[in-house]
């Protein structure tokens, strides 16, 4: 505004009084300035609401932070693109086809939809309080998310406390990662697999990538859970090998498991018949396109594992709680730590 008063009092000096003696074609001179400044105000402004509106009604991201961490880019109300964060919320994505069906919902069903998954993978305790942080520019579609994910963990019969983070475009750029507009923009044409992006780009260095992080880190450590899992079920046509196998789910070396790992696999083979995946996740790719195919069948193996593993507590009966017992839990979390926030913070330092 100081600008547009300057160059005003600049025309003022310039353009002669109104009046009779006025020369007729000194007239349009001030309407023809006046049009210039107009036309600059406008790219002023052009220049400037970007930095102080929100993202924008074309798309915005809500990111969603349980544990598995994923953002949702929303057009027009409902879910353009939904994208994992960390490897957690890749096996989340993965089950069932999730990634794919989320797209098209309302971010608040597939928040819901998303939790639900989370819960089904044992990623959310139900028997204890499940914790959320909900963060985005717009901040009635944060505060609609969170009271959707709250209601669904009440329906649910579970206690959450879903923070509610109203974040600047840089706050929220951080827990993407990257710049919030430039992600938004180009949502669509990422991989929704933060595993393959974390990756390396070059074949050679992701089969040595695929070597120390899954062959010998994530897929060593599964075979090991699953023999621990199917045990008993292993001894019931393996007898007298049991303190072989406890050792092997103790502690084995990466040359060990290299040489008898397919022997091992066998085994579980014989007892849950998706072990039968481990067969290819034990050979090292050659290709990038080898990779990015081991990877997604070990999240989905992975997903999988996890089903089986929580059934039992995911499946469990529980009474949906009433809006007063959640208002008073919520008062005592506030009473005890503060602020919602504060008990985020206590729970993410404990992970």
């Amino acid at each position: 505004m100081n600008w547009k008063r300057k160059l005003n009092r600049e025309l003022d000096g310039i353009v002669p009084p109104y009046g009779d003696a006025l020369p007729a074609p000194a007239r349009p001179v001030r309407r023809r300035f006046g049009w210039m400044a107009a036309v600059a105000a406008v790219l002023v402004l052009a220049v400037v609401l970007p930095f102080l509106l929100p993202i924008g009604s074309a798309s915005a991201c809500v990111a969603v932070e349980i544990n598995p961490k994923v953002v949702f880019v929303v057009k027009g109300g409902k879910v353009q693109s939904c994208v994992a964060l960390n490897e957690d919320a890749d096996v989340v994505l993965s089950y069932d086809g999730l990634q794919q069906k989320l797209c098209g919902q309302s971010v608040e069903e597939a928040v819901s939809a998303f939790a639900d998954t989370a819960a089904r993978l044992g990623y959310v305790d139900m028997d204890d309080v499940a914790a959320a942080r909900i963060s985005g520019t717009d901040k009635n579609k944060v505060q609609s998310v969170s009271q959707a994910l709250s209601q669904f963990f009440a329906q649910k019969g579970v206690y959450s406390v879903a923070v509610q983070n109203f974040a600047t475009v840089s706050e929220i750029s951080d827990i993407i990662g990257q710049n919030v507009r430039t992600f938004a923009a180009q949502a669509n044409k990422i991989s929704p697999v933060y595993s393959q992006r974390s990756a390396p780009k070059d074949a050679q260095q992701a089969e040595e990538y695929y070597r120390t992080h899954y062959l010998f880190g994530e897929v060593k450590q599964t075979v090991q859970l699953l023999v621990q899992c199917f045990m008993q079920d292993i001894l019931d046509f393996a007898d007298g090998i049991a303190d072989q196998l406890m050792q092997f789910v103790e502690y084995v070396s990466d040359e060990v498991f290299e040489s008898v790992a397919h022997t091992v696999v066998s085994l579980l083979q014989r007892v849950w018949q998706p072990a039968e995946a481990f067969f290819d996740l034990l050979e090292l790719p050659n290709t990038l396109e080898q990779f990015y195919a081991k990877v997604q069948e070990f999240l989905s193996v992975q997903a999988q594992i996890r089903e089986r593993m929580f059934a039992q507590a995911y499946e469990q009966a529980r009474e949906a709680l009433s809006q007063s017992q959640v208002q008073s839990f919520l008062q005592d979390v506030i009473a005890q730590y503060g602020s919602e926030q504060a008990y985020w913070q206590s729970v993410t330092q404990q992970q």
